[in-house]
């Protein structure tokens, strides 16, 4: 009966830490915002199906990629 447990318990742990080396990214950092931004991210993340860190990622590149096609636009304008 205690092997069993053993076994059982060391399997577990085992796969815990191949989901954590799979899942886990070196990349990640905290950050503080807003109860309010976090709010709104929850609720659409919901509605779109990503997680709360993938919805303000994915904010996070739509603002860039805005702001990188703005300045483009002002650079085409200076060279007219």
């Amino acid at each position: 009966m205690i092997l069993l447990w053993q076994l059982l318990t060391y399997l577990q742990l085992k796969r815990t830490i191949e989901y954590m080396k799979t899942n886990s990214s070196k990349n990640t950092r905290s950050i503080r915002i807003s109860k309010v931004f976090y709010s709104l991210a929850r609720k659409v993340s919901i509605s779109e199906g990503r997680t709360i860190s993938g919805q303000i990622v994915y904010w996070a590149k739509k603002g860039k990629a805005y702001l990188e096609n703005q300045q483009t636009s002002k650079n085409d304008n200076r060279n007219k």
